[in-house]
């Protein structure tokens, strides 16, 4: 479930946007990737996603921005049609099963 940020002034239409969703793996290359676009591309950090699933993990904002980091984050843009959504932790291993069924992904 997305939940936006109260300091949004509207809601973000993520209905044209190209949605960039990186995997985890060892390394962190495609979360890094992501960083990367985030920052290039002057994306802000919209909301986040509910993380009930993934290891609680908490760190600082990036850009001397006030507040914490979460599992997993939204960003978009209003200029550029292009949305990231940023996980920075794995799926806990007692939930897997549980978002795998959510995600279609039964094998």
């Amino acid at each position: 479930m997305f939940i936006p940020l109260q300091s949004l002034s509207s809601p973000v239409d993520f209905s044209t946007q190209i949605l960039i969703l990186p995997s985890i793996s060892k390394g962190n290359v495609p979360q890094l990737a992501c960083d990367l676009l985030i920052a290039s591309l002057n994306l802000h950090h919209v909301g986040y996603l509910d993380s009930k699933h993934l290891v609680p993990v908490v760190g600082g904002r990036e850009r001397g921005e006030r507040g914490v980091s979460t599992p997993i984050e939204v960003f978009s843009s209003r200029e550029l049609p292009i949305t990231v959504v940023l996980q920075r932790s794995p799926v806990l291993k007692v939930r897997l099963q549980t978002v795998k069924r959510l995600s279609g992904n039964h094998h």
